[in-house]
């Protein structure tokens, strides 16, 4: 995520290790599992999130990836690090097959 701009703000497992390595500011994953996919979008909106980190580090992570798959058109995948781990990038654009893909499997497992 060092390649990211400087001003991208990430919501992420691990986000006080990740502000640490790469000063980038980070969004509390566990408010961000605990609300809806709507309000989870408007959360990750409002705080201009750039990209979103998931991996099978905590449980949350599950539910947050669960959350955002009504919405992963809005995403592209910007790395697949291994089957448990994902990084997304917020679009403008139209959507990307390859998001839902990842999203979808990363939900389903264990």
């Amino acid at each position: 995520m060092r390649r990211t701009a400087n001003g991208s703000i990430l919501l992420t497992p691990k986000a006080a290790t990740v502000y640490s390595l790469t000063g980038r500011m980070t969004l509390d994953e566990l408010e961000s599992a605990s609300l809806t996919p709507p309000d989870l979008q408007r959360y990750l909106k409002h705080y201009g999130v750039s990209y979103i980190v998931l991996s099978h580090v905590h449980r949350d992570q599950w539910t947050i990836a669960a959350r955002l798959l009504p919405y992963c058109s809005s995403y592209e995948l910007v790395q697949r690090y291994v089957e448990d781990a994902l990084a997304l990038g917020a679009r403008t654009g139209g959507g990307d097959t390859a998001a839902c893909d990842a999203l979808r499997k990363f939900v389903e497992q264990p």
